[in-house]
């Protein structure tokens, strides 16, 4: 019913895609730049994105990570003319927390380009209250919450686990909600 474009910020793929996925690269770089070069890119990547979806008569653009958030909301402000959604999936003032300057600059960015969304995803009440509270975001939010309750993570983390190599460094991040 829908064609779906896949819009990636790098060239690095690390998931399977469907064969038949359109999948198109603003940039031409890596994602393993410094934090100054990301951010000053994000005007460029804007303006690349409003190309893209010119071109392609793409209405709606749906962002999932911080970075591709300021730049669908940049290309929103100078003149993206469909509907961008943004799923806010940290809790915004514990990643951009102090006084260091990715912490100072990301809370300039989220204060300055989250207004231009049509909507807010985020995935908890707590994120949701942050921006509208401590960043004066108003909008338009729905709460997505993740699909793993507390109760079943709680049930799973006694079990063993076989389909993980442990020998080398692992990292595991859970999330979930309470019932």
């Amino acid at each position: 019913e829908y064609e779906v474009h896949l819009l990636l910020l790098n060239n690095e793929i690390e998931y399977d895609i469907p064969e038949n996925q359109i999948v198109h690269f603003l940039g031409n770089g890596s994602g393993f730049h410094n934090d100054t070069f990301n951010i000053l890119k994000i005007p460029v990547l804007a303006r690349q994105l409003i190309r893209y979806c010119e071109r392609n008569e793409i209405a709606l653009v749906l962002s999932l990570l911080a970075r591709p958030n300021f730049v669908a909301c940049y290309a929103k402000k100078v003149g993206f003319q469909g509907k961008v959604l943004i799923s806010e999936r940290i809790y915004t003032p514990l990643w951009y927390r102090g006084n260091e300057l990715r912490g100072r600059i990301g809370k300039f960015l989220v204060s300055r380009l989250y207004p231009y969304a049509d909507a807010i995803l985020p995935n908890s009440e707590g994120t949701r209250d942050a921006l509208r509270d401590q960043y004066g975001i108003k909008g338009k939010y729905t709460v997505v919450k993740n699909l793993v309750s507390f109760d079943a993570v709680n049930r799973l983390k006694t079990e063993d686990v076989d389909d993980v190599d442990f020998d080398s460094f692992t990292f595991v991040c859970v999330a979930g909600f309470r019932e």
